[in-house]
């Protein structure tokens, strides 16, 4: 799905897992998706990753979107922005060292796929149009 939003270049979109980075909670997410999919934490994680890598059609995606982007796990994030309280995984939109909501916790766990989850950016992209 092409992304017709090319004129949000000056803004910054910010992905946040609900994992932290360390090698342990890499190596316990990876076991969680593969042995119990239904209860993994990070919804986020789900639909944009397969066991390992991105998914291509989430890459490919993400490439035709005009705009800087930042990928963060949790505790990455509350380091870089310890003032932020936002609930994750969480999808927001940086401007002017503001923070704005564009796919929202409670939003991204209903999804069940990559296209809604796609679906759901382009629309919240498109509230700050």
């Amino acid at each position: 799905m092409k992304s017709t939003l090319k004129h949000l270049s000056m803004r910054k979109i910010l992905f946040i897992y609900n994992a932290d980075s360390d090698i342990f909670s890499a190596l316990s997410d990876f076991a969680h998706k593969m042995f119990s999919p239904k209860t993994y934490q990070c919804n986020l994680c789900a639909l944009t990753y397969g066991n390992i890598t991105m998914r291509r059609q989430w890459r490919s995606y993400l490439n035709e979107l005009d705009m800087e982007k930042q990928f963060f796990h949790k505790d990455e994030f509350s380091k870089q922005h310890p003032d932020a309280s936002v609930n994750l995984p969480a999808i927001l939109l940086e401007n002017d060292g503001k923070l704005h909501s564009l796919v929202a916790m409670e939003q991204i766990n209903q999804l069940t796929s990559l296209d809604e989850l796609i679906t759901a950016l382009e629309q919240g992209l498109r509230t700050y149009q």
